[in-house]
């Protein structure tokens, strides 16, 4: 049965997830997972010695502030850490997929769901920690009605993803041309609605008209009155009755 949406990657990529988890995240910890860990004891406890990764002026420690809570209510912290990195590398790739399947389009949804399953399994092993879990808000943005709440929200979200990892350069100026691409519509139709408005003001007003033909006559927009032409091509000089 050949799959039809997202959903079956998903389940798939959240069993891949477990597996790495037990095999390799719970087992193997790097030194910087081990400042995270001490931090989430830190963090347990109420002891925030800074923003920023211990002894870097940078890059804040979102997993160990998400795992905290959990750690202190007794989630082993060799278990609740890799979980976590996890969850947060898979979340974006599950976003957009789900976002892509709303607008209709399944074969992309299908390969975001399925991309992290066909990489190696140094892919996940390098993920396991990735702090990227906050891109996954920008399809949420995307769904506001507004065309300006919608730009808000996307850069809102890259802002707050560049400020946790900047590794997450490397993916923001490709999200920011998708949010402008999808709104190119919306654009487009304001740039010609506008100068419709503006000619038919200054018809009723009793202006020049602007030029929307292709000819370059003067015509009437919305099948108003035509406006008489005042460029003397016509024997019109000022000062002469019409």
């Amino acid at each position: 049965m050949i799959p039809t949406g997202p959903w079956p990657f998903i389940l798939l990529g959240i069993v891949d997830r477990m597996i790495l988890v037990h095999l390799f995240g719970s087992r193997y910890v790097s030194t910087d997972e081990a400042v995270q860990w001490h931090a989430a004891m830190d963090y347990s406890k109420g002891l925030f010695h800074g923003p920023f990764f211990y002894g870097q002026n940078y890059g804040p420690m979102l997993e160990a502030l998400i795992a905290a809570p959990f750690f202190r209510l007794g989630v082993p912290m060799y278990v609740l850490l890799p979980a976590i990195g996890s969850l947060l590398a898979m979340l974006p790739y599950w976003s957009f997929a789900l976002w892509f399947q709303h607008k209709g389009q399944l074969m992309a949804a299908m390969i975001l769901a399925a991309f992290p399953l066909l990489m190696p399994v140094e892919f996940g092993a390098m993920t396991n920690m990735a702090g990227c879990g906050v891109l996954a808000l920008i399809p949420l943005g995307w769904r506001m009605k507004r065309a300006f709440f919608r730009s808000l929200a996307t850069g809102a979200v890259c802002s707050f993803a560049l400020y946790i990892n900047a590794n997450t350069l490397v993916v923001i100026p490709v999200l920011v041309l998708l949010h402008i691409l999808s709104e190119e519509r919306m654009m487009a139709r304001f740039a010609l609605v506008a100068p419709r408005s503006n000619a038919r003001d200054r018809v009723v007003h009793g202006g020049t008209p602007l030029v929307l033909g292709a000819s370059g006559a003067d015509h009437p927009p919305d099948g108003g009155a035509s406006v008489p032409d005042r460029s003397g091509a016509n024997g019109y000089r000022p000062g002469q009755p019409e």
